[in-house]
């Protein structure tokens, strides 16, 4: 201890008095001392953490669950990305997607009316499997044709594009 303290009255400093060290000083002086010891270290705490976000901002997540699994489809708009079980597809559309339509599939947010150019917000909404054109239920021409006409979950068909499924044998992308 240094024989010098600083008083409350003056600024002069006393030779008979000792120095009073704050803790904050003392903490300071162990982080400077073991700095110096380890240098810039690359294993701090701060340092990680921040390498970590850093890293995983740039991981491919699902726009709806945030789980970086495969299995993603990129929207060729906005490039987000999607996990298809997430947004409720059924397992035949996909593998259809997965397979037939990976580099132009066009997520929910992307998505307008081909008719009235809205944005679709409608659950009845239909979206044509080939090509993507999308209608509301209100909008959605009576010319389209569905995988299972008695299931509205199937995959549906504009009529530019019904052509595409072969209602003999209920393939789709015959001509693919």
């Amino acid at each position: 201890i240094v024989a010098a303290k600083k008083t409350r009255f003056n600024s002069q400093i006393s030779a008979d008095s000792p120095v009073v060290v704050r803790k904050s000083e003392k903490i300071s002086a162990k982080i400077r001392k073991y700095k110096q010891q380890k240098g810039s270290s690359t294993y701090s705490p701060i340092k990680t953490r921040g390498l970590y976000k850093r890293q995983s901002r740039g991981t491919d997540r699902c726009r709806l669950c945030k789980i970086s699994a495969g299995g993603f489809v990129t929207c060729s708009v906005c490039e987000n990305k999607y996990h298809l079980e997430c947004l409720g597809y059924a397992p035949e559309s996909i593998r259809l997607v997965s397979e037939k339509r990976c580099c132009t599939w066009l997520c929910p947010t992307c998505i307008y009316c081909y008719s009235c150019n809205e944005f679709i917000y409608d659950p009845e909404n239909v979206q044509c499997f080939a090509c993507d054109t999308a209608f509301h239920g209100t909008c959605r021409p009576p010319s389209g044709a569905w995988i299972n006409p008695k299931d509205p979950l199937s995959s549906w068909f504009c009529s530019k594009c019904k052509h595409l499924l072969d209602i003999e044998n209920r393939s789709v992308y015959k001509y693919f």
